[in-house]
């Protein structure tokens, strides 16, 4: 919704858009096994 409103508004800078539920209450719990498992993903 906040990429839509920036388009509609014309605006170009997109910060904005980044900082949504950026709040730890919004993230999934992970496993540690699975957090190292992207890890290892990530740096392949």
């Amino acid at each position: 919704m906040t990429a839509m409103d920036n388009i509609a508004a014309g605006r170009t800078e997109n910060s904005n858009v980044w900082e949504v539920n950026t709040e730890p209450t919004y993230h999934e719990e992970k496993e540690q096994s699975e957090a190292d498992e992207e890890v290892r993903k990530r740096a392949v």
